[in-house]
């Protein structure tokens, strides 16, 4: 399934296991992960508002930007905590918002340094925090550009088989390995096969193959040095992780009581992404830190 729907997973298995998270959206033309969350009039700012404010020295608390969610609720035994930064409120003002971040992309680093500052802040406000997972628009774009250079540690790569997702793969999968050519400190990226087959169906075998020799093929290309490791190498970058499609997935996903969603349904959507596929990336991405 999509990125965001994969973050939100990763972030609930953590937050079992007793790590404190902060989930941020940084798409911000398509905003999405709050919704999963909070009733919409629950959100007041988030990052549009952080990065227009930062702009003109006016950036408030961090805790104006952020919601807490009680993952007790939901997800049984889970010891951490889950807060949420979300895009900003969807109302009648944001559009004017997203027309003055536009005019960011033209003044040099404004936006990376919009977003280090959001981090720093998050880092100093949250202390305990063990992840911060940023939700990046899919495709190239002013934000998705700073959330896949030098900020993150890592990033997780959602493709599918048409050409467009591979392009733009080739493209994020070279810049990566420029980066760490000229950093010290390697960044690392995780593949995953998004609305792949599912593990019943009898194409699955032959979509994991074609997915995987064509990810071998651009990571030995774009990223792998002088010594790669073999194509079966399971764990390594190009070998992906494979999000089943489940059509559960594609309806209104709401992960709060509300008319209409019990809590029992909650839960049961909340199953959905923390089941073996998103449990896999969540090991992937533990085990860079390790």
């Amino acid at each position: 399934m999509g990125g965001t729907t994969a973050m939100v997973g990763m972030g609930l298995l953590l937050a079992q296991e007793g790590k404190h998270v902060v989930l941020v959206d940084t798409d911000i033309e398509a905003p999405g992960l709050s919704s999963l969350f909070f009733p919409e009039n629950a959100i007041n700012r988030g990052t549009l508002d952080c990065f227009l404010e930062n702009r003109i020295g006016a950036a408030g608390k961090i805790s104006d930007y952020t919601l807490s969610y009680d993952v007790n609720t939901v997800v049984d035994q889970a010891s951490g905590s889950l807060t949420v930064i979300p895009a900003g409120r969807v109302d009648k003002n944001y559009l004017s918002k997203l027309a003055r971040i536009d005019f960011q992309e033209y003044q040099p680093n404004s936006l990376s340094e919009s977003l280090k500052s959001l981090l720093e802040d998050i880092d100093k406000a949250y202390p305990d925090t063990d992840y911060i997972l940023l939700d990046a628009r899919a495709g190239f774009h002013d934000l998705g550009g700073v959330t896949l250079g030098r900020i993150p540690h890592g990033d997780v790569l959602f493709g599918s088989h048409s050409d467009p997702s591979w392009s733009g793969i080739q493209q994020a999968v070279r810049y990566a390995g420029r980066i760490q050519g000229e950093e010290d400190e390697k960044m690392f990226l995780i593949m995953a096969a998004s609305m792949s087959e599912s593990r019943f169906s009898e194409r699955y075998s032959g979509y994991l193959e074609s997915f995987l020799r064509r990810s071998y093929e651009v990571f030995l290309e774009c990223y792998y040095g002088s010594s790669p490791p073999s194509l079966m190498a399971q764990g390594d970058a190009h070998y992906p992780v494979t999000i089943d499609y489940h059509p559960a997935l594609n309806q209104n996903l709401h992960f709060y009581p509300m008319p209409g969603v019990s809590e029992e349904v909650c839960r049961a959507q909340i199953a959905l992404v923390m089941e073996k596929p998103y449990q896999e990336l969540t090991e992937r991405i533990q085990a860079q830190f390790q």
